[in-house]
């Protein structure tokens, strides 16, 4: 134990061990990754931007071709300036277009970035080397968990990295607090449109509860940022809740009368075309990107209205999945994925409930502090647009990494630190 501790404690060794690990296991994700989906790259190991998913392809392709930032979704012929925000598109163009193309070096090299600042904080928080390097191994231990944060899109592979990160220092005494807060919730602002409501309730706790302005003049400016750049490209000023144009799409196609009948067994992806086939002659008739936005959202609500037992019925679906799912994601169609038993997700769901059990004692010895206000926060606010949307494992993995963390902080830390004391 003295032979380890002394090795651990030596900075250079300990840092090198996390950071040759760290890029072995991006190596393995790599590899297993282009073995499922070899389309991804050309001969050369060089990434091909139009097979990017979650429509980041138009974008990112756009921005290496010099042509501005804009793109084309599905299958309707204008032109979508705010229909993802430009954290993502920006850290894969910089990367492929000034460091490197090939696939395996624009995943090292994204996953280097945000692990360092993750590690970073860490270290500041716990000091201690080893009980760093168990809580590391705990966050890379679940291999579905990491194969989310090494993943260039969807968003969750950049979202999972700043909610840990703010996370840890959310629960902390670190000089310039409030600040590095500050700096993650800008990230996380230019990343999802549907973390602004967890944004705006950390603001908001800040504001109040703590009495600092900082989050929310930062937060604010983001969004003067964005509506500005909104108004300039379309001369509509975009809504605070609402910062991309595709919401009412994504919306549409996961409150409609085929919803319940697929999912969670068929992605509800696939009923795009069907949304956009029913809807056609009247989407048509729109010139830009909000008019579409404004008329599948209405068409959202009264569908809601109207449905209010299918609404209930789907929104039980989607607790399910975060409480007691232990099956693959469906995919397409003909995917038979969901069928099957995913591990990962039960060791989650074990972290999930062990992490239940301490927060309730912890509610009962009245000792409800800053980790539990963070855990009710996040879950009510993160998880709102899902709710209205739709679920899937990957969605709940920055969910499930907190708890795991929550866990390392109130079970495992004790436990190590006791062992520790006794040597």
């Amino acid at each position: 134990m003295y032979l380890i501790r002394k090795l651990i404690n030596n900075s250079f060794f300990f840092y090198s061990l996390i950071i040759f690990s760290f890029i072995i296991l991006n190596f393995i994700f790599y590899h297993l990754f282009i073995q499922k989906y070899p389309n991804y790259i050309d001969q050369d190991g060089n990434l091909i931007i139009s097979q990017l998913t979650h429509a980041y392809a138009d974008i990112v392709d756009n921005l290496v071709a010099n042509k501005g930032y804009y793109s084309n979704f599905f299958d309707i012929e204008i032109d979508f300036f705010v229909g993802r925000l430009p954290f993502v598109p920006y850290i894969l163009y910089f990367i492929y277009s000034f460091i490197s193309q090939k696939y395996f070096l624009i995943i090292l090299v994204k996953n280097l970035i945000l692990f360092s600042i993750l590690l970073f904080l860490i270290k500041k928080t716990i000091k201690d080397n080893f009980l760093i390097m168990v809580l590391v191994s705990l966050i890379l231990a679940i291999p579905f968990n990491t194969q989310i944060l090494f993943m260039i899109v969807p968003e969750e592979g950049y979202i999972t990295y700043f909610v840990l990160s703010l996370f840890i220092v959310f629960i902390s005494d670190l000089k310039h607090r409030i600040n590095i807060i500050s700096l993650i919730l800008i990230c996380l602002f230019f990343i999802k449109g549907s973390l602004c409501f967890f944004i705006y309730t950390i603001v908001f706790y800040i504001l109040i509860i703590e009495k600092k302005k900082t989050p929310f003049i930062a937060i604010f400016l983001c969004y003067i940022l964005w509506s500005s750049y909104a108004f300039i490209k379309t001369n509509k000023i975009i809504s605070p809740i609402s910062l991309v144009s595709i919401g009412g799409i994504t919306l549409a196609s996961v409150n409609n009368d085929k919803f319940n009948s697929t999912y969670p067994y068929i992605n509800p992806d696939t009923l795009y075309p069907y949304i956009l086939d029913k809807h056609r002659e009247e989407y048509k008739k729109f010139n830009n990107e909000f008019e579409i936005d404004k008329y599948f959202k209405n068409y959202t609500t009264s569908y809601i209205k109207d449905n209010k037992k299918e609404f209930m019925l789907s929104f039980i679906k989607k607790l399910k999945i975060i409480f007691f799912n232990i099956k693959k994601d469906a995919k397409l169609a003909s995917d038979e994925d969901y069928k099957k038993l995913r591990y990962s997700n039960i060791l989650n769901l074990i972290f999930l409930y062990f992490a239940g059990f301490i927060f309730i004692k912890k509610i009962f010895e009245n000792n409800f502090g800053k980790k539990e206000i963070f855990l009710v926060l996040f879950f009510i606010s993160y998880f709102f647009p899902f709710f209205v949307g739709m679920v899937y494992t990957r969605h709940v993995v920055p969910f499930y990494l907190i708890l795991i963390i929550y866990v390392f902080f109130e079970f495992i830390k004790p436990k190590i630190q006791r062992v520790i004391n006794k040597f």
